[in-house]
């Protein structure tokens, strides 16, 4: 399965000498570099003997490797970035080439590296990426989009198992400070729980049995480790009333199904959080959209106090457009009315009509009164 990002990796190197590739543990993002620069020399910065040579003379260090060099795990040194700002200050060193694999954006960069650094984004597989030809939407949601479960043989449940059981002694000892992983893998299942829902930290916090302030930074080191990826609220600097608080939503549905207990897709098919798993897995095809093409996300939930909500709006340049979500499409459904409402406040002051979206687990495609609805399959092709 080929993947989106790597003709914007190859043609981003082009153009920058250092680029970070950026996503959560367990997407090939190192498979990615070595597919868009197969003779390049690897770093793996998660081996202590290669971290501690780093970190004790990070500018030797890095000149004394090749022209071409891909840096695994580059997240755990936080003096690499300001190091090659120094390297790359001189001119004969800008034909070297860093793509910097990590899971979460390297952060202190020096004025040097102005111009010189980029960043791109990478997820588990889109739809558009997957070959779901004669897989159900359950099946495709129930599976979710890592590839080392969708190219390997593991089953799901052992799969998902050892991912997080990974993600828990490597990813989360960075951010925060856990002492019983038990009751994380519970705040984890708490999470899943409100996946697809307005985040409730409170409600966590008293499921779980911590503190709020606990489960405040557990949820911050998740968003941090990319295992949340929240909807932000919709903004607008005239309106009053507006909610704030962002949409939960986790990274992959298949993970999210795993710590539900959902075994199979047909379990999936009655389960009663069906339609905000569903939720969840359209915001995450529609970032992955975005993101896999090196774009801005642009995308956010909107709700106001009365309870009416969108639950995606998109915004470029282009103008706006109104996304529901819903397995089943209902002619006159309050969601539609309330996207009618956001269309004509937005019209009122001047923007251009909205683009009105219903999303639906269905097969067809048409239109009704102005609104297209857009079957499931499709998601990758709405907002590229």
């Amino acid at each position: 399965m080929a993947r989106l990002q790597l003709p914007y990796v190859q043609a981003f190197s082009e153009h920058f000498p250092v680029v970070s590739l950026i996503g959560p543990r367990g997407v090939g993002k190192e498979a990615l570099s070595f597919e868009a620069f197969p003779n390049s020399h690897f770093v793996d910065l998660d081996a202590p003997d290669q971290r501690e040579r780093m970190r004790r003379s990070p500018r030797r260090f890095l000149a004394e490797l090749p022209r071409s060099v891909v840096i695994g795990a580059a997240h755990r040194v936080p003096e690499l970035l300001p190091a090659l700002g120094d390297l790359l200050a001189l001119a004969e060193e800008r034909d070297r080439r860093f793509l910097l694999a990590g899971t979460r954006p390297l952060v202190g960069e020096p004025a040097e590296l102005q111009g010189l650094h980029s960043r791109l984004w990478l997820l588990p597989y889109s739809i558009t990426e997957r070959i779901t030809a004669g897989s159900t939407l359950d099946e495709v949601m129930w599976t979710g989009g890592f590839p080392g479960l969708l190219e390997g043989r593991l089953p799901a449940k052992v799969w998902f198992s050892d991912y997080v059981g990974t993600f828990l002694d490597r990813e989360l000892r960075d951010l925060v400070d856990v002492t019983d992983a038990e009751t994380f893998l519970s705040f984890l299942r708490a999470v899943a729980g409100q996946s697809g829902d307005m985040l409730n930290l409170s409600a966590l916090a008293r499921e779980v049995g911590v503190a709020h302030g606990t489960a405040k930074s557990w949820l911050a080191a998740l968003e941090a480790a990319l295992f949340v990826l929240p909807a932000p609220a919709f903004k607008h600097p005239e309106w009053k009333r507006l909610v704030t608080a962002p949409r939960l939503h986790l990274l992959d549905t298949g993970l999210l199904c795993w710590l539900l207990g959902i075994e199979s897709p047909a379990a999936l098919a009655g389960h009663p959080r069906r339609g905000r798993i569903f939720q969840t897995f359209v915001w995450s095809e529609l970032l992955k959209s975005r993101l896999l093409r090196g774009a801005s996300p642009g995308l956010s939930h909107f709700r106001d106090r009365k309870g009416n909500g969108v639950d995606v709006v998109f915004m470029d340049r282009d103008g706006v457009t109104g996304m529901q979500v819903a397995l089943v499409p209902r002619a006159g459904g309050g969601g539609l009315r309330t996207l009618a409402r956001l269309s004509k406040r937005l019209e009122g002051e001047g923007a251009p009509a909205p683009r009105q979206l219903l999303i639906h687990a269905g097969d067809q495609a048409l239109d009704y009164r102005g609104v297209q609805l857009v079957p499931w399959r499709e998601l990758g092709s709405l907002i590229v």
